[in-house]
């Protein structure tokens, strides 16, 4: 993977001692990007057509889909958050029950149906923010503190996404950025067809999902420096390294 430095000031990323109390095998993994024009990804998430009717297919032998791992352990961490899963599907149940329609439909902004696509293929979930639409505050994987945080999620409405104190949200300061670990992004740090600085995350709560996390963002980084654009390494944080710099 061709990495160089993204020449713009370093973000402190962390994971609270709660999440990982409650969660002793999480890791968030995170992957900065720089690129001046989106349109260099809409040809290589079409080079990825053939790989996804294969996934696709694939997910047939699962029945119901909710008996696969790479969804199961989502679900079994979302009954620990104080939600239904029923209710509040991950990122990662959301795509693949799609797929499994034949529904990978894209939404026209490249960025966006690239890491979709990237997701769908490693079967771990992703997502990313603009990362000019960010402060300079430290974004944590945290509890969420509904007497103080603000959630206003992407194409929805707040009271459709309440937060409780055993919910697990990206947070900056008290703006929740996505809710229920990686289940809904906010308006307000969302990726549009104008961003140029983006950074991407991948969250797993065990060992396998950790593995298919790195692969997954080590593979968009590979397709973004083919797009032209710049990317740092993958930074990945765990119970032993709970905090960092992206």
């Amino acid at each position: 993977m061709r990495t160089t430095n993204v020449g713009h000031q370093m973000l402190e990323i962390a994971i609270e001692d709660s999440v990982i109390a409650d969660f002793p095998g999480v890791q968030v993994a995170a992957l900065r990007v720089s690129i001046e024009d989106q349109a260099n990804l809409a040809s290589l998430r079409r080079e990825l057509s053939p790989r996804l009717e294969s996934a696709a297919a694939a997910l047939a032998e699962f029945e119901p889909i909710t008996s696969m791992p790479e969804i199961a352990c989502w679900r079994e961490a979302y009954q620990k958050l104080g939600v239904k899963p029923s209710k509040f599907a991950s990122s990662i149940e959301a795509l693949l029950r799609r797929a499994k329609k034949e529904d990978i439909a894209e939404i026209g902004i490249p960025a966006v149906d690239l890491y979709n696509a990237i997701s769908i293929l490693h079967r771990a979930p992703l997502g990313a923010y603009d990362t000019s639409k960010l402060s300079d505050a430290p974004l944590v994987l945290r509890k969420a503190r509904p007497e103080i945080d603000v959630f206003a999620p992407l194409g929805s409405t707040a009271d459709r996404f309440p937060l409780n104190p055993a919910l697990v949200v990206y947070g900056q300061e008290d703006t929740v950025l996505c809710w229920g670990f990686n289940s809904r992004d906010s308006e307000v740090s969302a990726v549009d067809d104008a961003s140029q600085q983006i950074l991407f995350f991948s969250e797993a709560t065990d060992a396998d999902g950790a593995a298919r996390s790195v692969a997954a963002l080590e593979e968009l980084a590979n397709l973004v420096a083919a797009a032209g654009g710049e990317t740092n390494p993958v930074v990945c944080l765990d119970a032993v390294t709970s905090s960092g710099r992206v």
